[in-house]
């Protein structure tokens, strides 16, 4: 792991770059962990490559593991599809009152919530001046958003930050979720291992 080459951090976690070209991601959101977890093995274009996920605890605390595709890159704070985003995070938090920061309750409030967001980025897709480009990514993450429900992985909290893009500049350059936040998951099923493996030598 390359300490100093980071990817990305933010509240509950860093990542950083494998030699593989895979992610590891170290964080302490269980929820995060458990959502991840249920990901595993699943091939969706809009959502991200999970390749392992456990937890190492070699004492009293332990930490979560996360190891990921890579994304081309992150959305743009310019990107018009930003504020699509931003807008459906703010209706569905609005709407049923999820907080937009932890995106975390009830399943059932969970699901409607994200209901709101699916409804509220496809209101945009309808939006005749959109560029074809923005309705197709706009559709990916709406796609994205479904297949997590149907797994049964339930948040609000896919900002920009957490959407990414990737085959930029292709005709096949679509939006990945690569982050899930804060979310309604069972963290039971993740493993817990005593010791790390070496990390570069496997991934």
């Amino acid at each position: 792991i390359d300490e100093d080459g980071e990817i990305g951090r933010g509240m509950m976690g860093v990542v950083y770059p494998l030699a593989s070209g895979r992610a590891l991601k170290l964080t302490a959101d269980d929820t995060e962990l458990g959502a991840m977890n249920a990901l595993l093995g699943v091939d969706h274009p809009n959502l991200v490559k999970i390749h392992d996920v456990f937890i190492v605890r070699p004492g009293r605390k332990g930490v979560g593991v996360i190891v990921r595709a890579v994304v081309d890159e992150v959305l743009a704070r310019s990107d018009p599809v930003r504020h699509a985003i931003t807008r459906a995070v703010i209706a569905a938090s609005e709407q049923y009152g999820v907080s937009s920061e932890f995106g975390i309750g009830e399943a059932d409030s969970m699901r409607a919530a994200m209901a709101v967001y699916m409804d509220t980025i496809e209101a945009f897709r309808e939006d005749e001046s959109l560029p074809p480009r923005e309705v197709s990514l706009l559709g990916g993450i709406r796609s994205g958003v479904s297949e997590l429900m149907s797994l049964g992985i339930y948040t609000v909290d896919l900002h920009e930050g957490n959407i990414g893009v990737d085959d930029v500049g292709t005709p096949a350059e679509r939006a990945v979720i690569f982050d899930i936040g804060k979310a309604s998951t069972d963290v039971s099923k993740v493993p817990i291992i005593a010791n790390p493996p070496k990390l570069d030598e496997i991934w």
